[in-house]
Parts: structure tokens; sequence; C-alpha cells
């Protein structure tokens, strides 16, 4: 009884032993990510593999961003220093009459002036025309009340706004160049 016991062990686990290995096989198998069953190509993968359905070599951006790299601009924001006031109409303090006024006047409300100082914030854009006209995020230059564009060959221009769209995140700006 005792033998059968081990022998039935035994075999289970060889069993177990070669599913288990048949199963890892099977699930880190290589495949390529795309090929459909069929062995065809989706159209999305097509520029990643080559004739024989295998994956193409690295890709090379080195063109891509030689050519782009021209276009692309340093963009420096600054807002003002200002000063604030919040309006909310004062409450009557019912400390007062103990107190005085003044104590409590920051729980209760009442006109407070606030300074908010200067901001700045930096970013990039793309010239999108030879006459100036620059793509930017709108969070960049948002409230700005004075935008410069630094350029790859190092020149500074002063730029307007002409639109922006918070809801998408863009802004256009301007600056007056020609030949960019």
């Amino acid at each position: 009884m005792k033998t059968k016991g081990i022998l039935l062990v035994m075999a289970v686990s060889i069993i177990t032993s070669v599913a288990s290995i048949w199963g890892y096989q099977k699930l880190t198998q290589e495949s390529y990510v795309g090929i459909s069953s069929n062995g065809k190509l989706p159209v999305n993968y097509a520029g990643f593999y080559d004739n024989n359905n295998a994956p193409a070599g690295p890709v090379d951006f080195t063109a891509a961003s030689t050519a782009a790299t021209p276009a692309v601009v340093h963009i420096k924001a600054r807002t003002k220093a200002k000063q604030v006031t919040n309006n909310i109409p004062r409450q009557r303090n019912p400390f007062s009459d103990w107190f005085g006024d003044g104590i409590f006047d920051d729980f209760f409300g009442g006109p407070r002036v606030q300074m908010i100082p200067e901001q700045k914030a930096s970013g990039s854009g793309v010239l999108i025309s030879d006459d100036g006209y620059i793509v930017t995020n709108n969070h960049v230059i948002n409230g700005a009340d004075e935008i410069n564009v630094t350029l790859t060959n190092r020149k500074t221009y002063k730029a307007t706004l002409v639109g922006a769209d918070p809801s998408s995140d863009l802004a256009v700006l301007k600056i007056e160049s020609s030949k960019l």
C-alpha cells in the first residue's frame, strides 16, 4: 500500500512538471505584436516590420529632428506684480462690543488687499510660418504682461498674443520679423 502511494505521488508530480514546462514554453514563445493569426500585418504596424514579418531595425529620428529643430522656440512670459482686493461685503463682527474692531476681521470678511508677486513662466513653441506666427501652450502665456521669444539663433523678439483657447491649451503668438 505504501509503494502504491509513493508511485501515485511520483506520477502526479511528473505529469504536473511536464504540464508546467509545456505551459511555460507556450506562454513565453516569442511572438511579434500586431501580427494576426493569418500572418498579415495591420496597417498601423506596417512601417515597423520588414517584408518577412520580422521587426525592422530601430527607427532613426535624426533627420526629422534636424529638420524640425530650427522651428522650435523658447518662450518666456512675465506677469507684473499686482495688488488685488477680494471685495467681499463686510459682515458685522459680533465680538466688536468686547474686543473692538480689527481683531476678528480676518474671520468675518471685509475687503482684504493682497499682493500677488511677479510671476515668470517658460515654455516652448513652434514657428508655423515665415512671417512670425508661433503656436504654444496657453498655460505658458496666460495672463502675461510681457512675452519674449528666443529663436535657435539666439535672437530674442517681443511677441504679441494673437489668440488663445484655454479649453485646448493652445495659443498663437506673433513676432515682428520676416524670413524666419
